[in-house]
């Protein structure tokens, strides 16, 4: 018999916690954020960074981010970033991130990097300066490939990095990657055609009501689920 999804909820998140087995060494999203750089600057990185968050190891990506930017701190400012060549952005991306669609990835950063100047001054905190959470992810999605995974991946580091709280952020739909859909289907919550057709909308309602039950925020249930998806084939925590 499977466990019920508030157990799950309650189990991860008390070993996300505790930092234990595979929660001591992996680290996620948020835990990438360099400590060198300002509030405005942490906020850049997450925008740049998380839009990149597919088809790749998400270590390479973030640590690999890491390096570019202690390199070229400079490249954290849309202005600077803008005026780069997207040949020779394309060229730095996949030297230091080693992306594997580099055009694809200098276009994003070079786009966005634009529609923040034009719409937002530069400024990435002013995408959340918003009263309604689900404001903040249509200000989000507005933005090249910022879709329901990576532009909700992009909210949740956010809100986490900087404590930023809203009155319905409970209507804040979770990211869900294929590893959380693979998860919920072999623990038997969604059917095989759900998962053949990936529901992904069913799959977070599951785990926020799950979340709600046992009084845990999905923004950190979220941070556990993600690290267990990835970094282990085990079936049950």
């Amino acid at each position: 018999m499977p466990k019920s999804p508030e157990e799950i909820v309650k189990n991860l998140v008390a070993s996300f916690r505790a930092g234990k087995g595979v929660f001591k060494e992996r680290i996620n999203v948020e835990d990438w954020v360099p400590t060198w750089p300002n509030r405005e600057e942490k906020a850049k990185f997450l925008f740049l960074v998380t839009v990149l968050d597919y088809g790749m190891k998400s270590v390479v990506l973030y640590k690999g981010a890491n390096n570019l930017f202690r390199e070229r701190r400079e490249l954290l400012q849309p202005k600077n970033l803008i005026r780069v060549e997207e040949k020779v952005l394309s060229g730095i991306l996949q030297k230091f991130l080693h992306v594997r669609f580099p055009n694809e990835a200098a276009k994003r950063w070079t786009e966005n990097s634009r529609q923040l100047l034009t719409t937002y001054n530069g400024d990435v905190l002013s995408l959340f300066n918003e009263p309604s959470a689900l404001k903040v992810l249509t200000n989000i999605h507005g933005f090249r490939g910022f879709g329901e995974k990576t532009g909700n991946l992009f909210f949740r580091s956010v809100v986490n990095t900087f404590g930023i709280n809203y009155v319905d952020i409970d209507e804040v739909p979770m990211p869900i990657d294929r590893h959380k859909l693979r998860l919920t289907y072999e623990w038997g919550f969604i059917n095989a055609q759900q998962y053949q057709e990936g529901d992904r909308e069913k799959v977070s309602r599951i785990w926020k009501m799950a979340c709600q039950r046992v009084g845990i925020s999905w923004l950190e249930f979220d941070r556990a689920f993600w690290i267990w998806g990835v970094h282990t084939r085990e079936s049950l925590p």
